[in-house]
């Protein structure tokens, strides 16, 4: 830690009073909002992928890879009302309708994960508290949709 931040416990201290309270959440939320306002965020497709740490609670539609091909799982997405596009294996027997459009679209979830990752406490997972490291993803995303990110 550079030495102009003070010491780091001092700072550790910090972001765990503020983890606690809520506030990188709150932050998130708000920069979610004026996102949204600007529409820049598309709230009927969401991606998954197996670093996913949270997701919007009602989907209108989910796109994922073949790891997560079942019929258990696309049971569960139906009962819940919401529709999917995921690539079947080629040893499954069902097959139905497959949106290609959205499908290719799944990339951006693989470059935002790419991204995470160049955030070291991220791709190292050096945190070893659940609760530390989803805040630590939230202020890598608070940077990163931020126009503070572009200003550096």
């Amino acid at each position: 830690m550079p030495e102009r931040y003070g010491k780091w416990t001092t700072i550790y201290s910090r972001f765990q009073r503020w983890r606690k309270s809520g506030v990188w959440n709150k932050m998130f939320a708000e920069l979610q909002t004026a996102l949204d306002v600007e529409s820049n965020v598309d709230w009927e497709i969401h991606f998954i992928d197996s670093t996913t740490v949270q997701s919007h609670q009602h989907p209108e539609r989910l796109v994922a890879d073949k790891g997560y091909t079942s019929v258990t799982f696309r049971r569960y997405l139906h009962r819940k009302h919401i529709r999917c596009t995921i690539a079947r294996r080629s040893n499954e027997r069902c097959r139905g309708s497959f949106n290609k459009q959205h499908y290719r679209k799944r990339n951006i979830v693989e470059r935002l994960i790419n991204r995470l990752k160049q955030f070291r406490r991220i791709a190292t997972r050096y945190e070893k508290r659940a609760v530390n490291f989803s805040a630590i993803i939230t202020i890598a995303s608070i940077f990163l949709f931020s126009d503070f990110a572009y200003r550096l």
